[in-house]
C-alpha cells in the first residue's frame, strides 16, 4: 500500500549574502538577508516498502534539475523504499528563486508526513540544506525557507548553530526574468567573484542587523549587486526603471530583479523587459499540507 504526503515550500529572493565556509555542514552557509514568495515548489509523495532504494522525481510546470531533491531523500532514507515524487515548480529554475531548495524541502515535508512524522522540522532543513551543499546549488535559502517572511541570516549554518531573524512583511513583490539562467555552482567556482561578494556582503549584513527595515534592505540590496558587479547593464537598467513605483534590486544569484511598491505601475513598467510574476511575500514557511 502506498503512503502519500503533501507539501509546499515557498521561493525566496536573496538580497545580499556572505559566503561562510566550514568542513561541518550544519555549520556551512552563508550571512544574508532576503524574501520569501508565495511562488515555489508544491510536491506530493508516494512511498512504499522495497527490497532496494528507488527514487523518481517528476517536475510539472518547469523543467528542471532534481538532484538536489534526489539527494535529499537519499541522505533521509534509513531503509529501502520506493518513493515517488511529483513537483509542482512554480518559478523559473536558476534565477534566483531558491527553486532546488523548495524542491528538496517540499519532498522532504511531504515524505515524512507520509511516514507518519518521525522526524522533526529542523533536521528535514538540514538534510536539505546538507544536499544543497554538496550539489553546489545554494548556500543558505532553505532555513529561512522554513521560516517565511523578510529573513536576516546572522550567523551561517542551520540550528543549532545558524540564526536567522524574520520579520512579517504583508506586501505583493513583482519578479522580471532579464535574461538566461546562472549557474550557480559556476559562479561560487570563481574566486574574483567569492571575493567580491564576501567583502561588500559581510559589510551589507553588519549594516542590515543595525537597521532591519524595508528601507535599509533595499538600498543594501542594490548596494551590494553594484559593488560586486554581479548586476549587468540590463539589470540596472530595470532597476533603475522600477524604482520610479518603489523599490527594487538583483535576485541572487540570477538574470532577474524583484520589486516592491506600485505593484499595478511596477508590471506596466517591467513588462516588455522579460517575464514578469506578480506574487506576496510568504510569511508561513515550509509546511505540510
Amino acid at each position: 500500500m502506498a503512503l502519500r504526503g503533501r507539501a509546499f515550500c515557498p521561493g525566496h529572493v536573496t538580497a545580499f549574502f556572505q559566503i561562510c565556509e566550514d568542513e561541518d555542514p550544519l555549520k556551512m552557509g552563508s550571512r544574508g538577508a532576503g524574501l520569501c514568495l508565495s511562488k515555489g515548489v508544491l510536491t506530493s509523495v508516494e512511498a512504499r516498502e522495497a527490497s532496494r532504494t528507488r527514487i523518481d522525481v517528476h517536475l510539472k510546470g518547469r523543467p528542471g534539475p532534481s538532484e538536489v531533491t534526489e539527494r535529499a531523500l537519499d541522505l533521509f532514507m534509513e531503509e529501502p523504499m520506493e518513493v515517488v515524487v511529483d513537483s509542482e515548480v512554480q518559478l523559473p529554475v536558476s534565477q534566483g528563486f531558491a527553486m532546488s531548495g523548495a524542491g528538496a524541502l517540499s519532498s522532504l515535508l511531504a515524505l515524512n508526513d507520509a511516514l507518519g512524522r518521525p522526524r522533526g522540522l529542523e533536521e528535514l532543513v538540514a538534510i536539505a540544506h546538507q544536499a544543497e551543499l554538496e550539489c553546489r546549488t545554494g548556500l543558505g535559502d532553505v532555513y529561512p525557507q522554513s521560516l517565511g517572511g523578510l529573513d536576516i541570516r546572522e550567523r551561517p549554518g542551520v540550528p543549532p548553530h545558524g540564526l536567522v531573524h524574520t520579520t512579517t512583511v504583508d506586501s505583493e513583490v513583482i519578479l522580471c526574468i532579464l535574461g538566461p539562467p546562472l549557474s550557480t555552482r559556476a559562479m561560487l567556482a570563481n574566486e574574483m567573484i567569492v571575493r567580491s561578494v564576501n567583502g561588500v556582503g559581510r559589510r551589507c549584513v553588519d549594516r542590515f542587523l543595525l537597521k532591519r527595515d524595508l528601507s535599509s534592505f533595499f538600498r543594501l540590496a542594490y548596494q551590494f549587486a553594484r559593488q560586486t558587479l554581479l548586476a549587468s547593464s540590463a539589470i540596472q537598467g530595470a532597476v533603475i526603471r522600477a524604482s520610479l513605483h518603489g523599490r527594487a534590486s538583483m535576485c541572487m544569484l540570477g538574470n532577474s530583479i524583484f520589486a516592491i511598491g506600485e505593484v499595478e505601475e511596477l508590471q506596466e513598467s517591467l513588462v516588455e523587459e522579460g517575464d514578469v510574476y506578480r506574487v506576496r511575500v510568504d510569511n508561513s514557511g515550509a509546511r505540510v499540507l
